[in-house]
């Protein structure tokens, strides 16, 4: 995925590369001295890297040091580390994944392609291309490549690509408390309503769907949702577009139920 949508995040990038004076010949001055940081299985965090940087005289604050970790990321020299408490960490790729397979580019792109709409669909290509980075082209490469092993639908003029599922839904009602930005809605530009059949979510938020904690009652945005986290228990307060049902508030405060479960606090339920 990465030497595929790599160069494409780049060429994205290259305005702000200027901006902050990162020149190729500074990133890969920074790179050197991040490889050499984190060799032999070390992991550290934004902050202990910024200061490996600043200690060899390179100004790494603020969004500078974030296009520096950005471009180590691009080109496969850094990844995420284990957590180290609260704070997340860096480690170097080929030590962290070191059995990763080597695919040519029509093999990069097949995988891709099929795992894309195999997780998302139904997606269309502009949902692709948006998440991707990929340009329209590839992306019908990609599909030819894999022929027969997607579905396809058009629906109101608009081509959907999707995977048969593997297991049949779970009975309804479910409902799901979505994280800020959940791949489950940002992972789509052109066919995100289909999250919203009822356009409810839309009317709520003045044309847009608002992306940030979302409540989910079968596979449909039904409102969004806050936490108020104390030291002996957490508050989960729903807004909803439509009242719940009986049925529908017990599925709600089940989604809650496995949210303090997580943070292994007792939980209330306020809507």
């Amino acid at each position: 995925m990465l030497e595929l949508t790599g160069p494409r995040v780049h060429a994205l990038n290259a305005y702000y590369y200027r901006r902050q004076g990162l020149d190729e010949t500074v990133r890969e001055k920074c790179e050197a001295l991040l490889a050499d940081a984190l060799k032999g299985g070390n992991q550290l965090t934004r902050k202990e890297l910024g200061a490996v940087l600043r200690g060899a005289g390179i100004i790494a604050d603020g969004q500078r040091l974030v296009l520096i970790l950005m471009n180590a990321e691009l080109n496969g020299l850094i990844c995420s580390g284990a957590p180290n408490g609260k704070q997340h960490t860096y480690a170097l790729l080929e030590e962290r994944a070191p059995q990763a397979r080597s695919l040519s580019r029509d093999e990069a792109l097949a995988e891709l392609t099929l795992r894309y709409f195999t997780s998302h669909g139904p997606a269309t290509i502009k949902d692709f291309k948006w998440w991707s980075s990929l340009t329209t082209a590839d992306i019908n490469m990609g599909l030819d490549l894999i022929g027969a092993r997607l579905d396809h639908e058009v629906i109101d003029g608009v081509s959907y690509w999707f995977a048969e599922p593997a297991s049949p839904a779970p009975g309804s009602p479910i409902v799901h408390l979505l994280q800020a930005y959940d791949e489950y809605i940002v992972g789509y530009s052109e066919s995100k309503y289909v999250l919203d059949v009822s356009g409810a979510a839309r009317s709520h938020s003045r044309g847009q769907t608002v992306f940030n904690s979302l409540v989910i009652l079968d596979g449909q945005v039904a409102g969004h949702w806050k936490r108020t986290v104390g030291k002996d228990s957490v508050i989960v307060e729903a807004s909803l577009y439509a009242p719940f049902g009986d049925a529908q508030g017990k599925a709600l405060h089940a989604a809650a139920a496995r949210y303090g479960d997580f943070l292994g606090l007792p939980v209330a339920v306020s809507v």
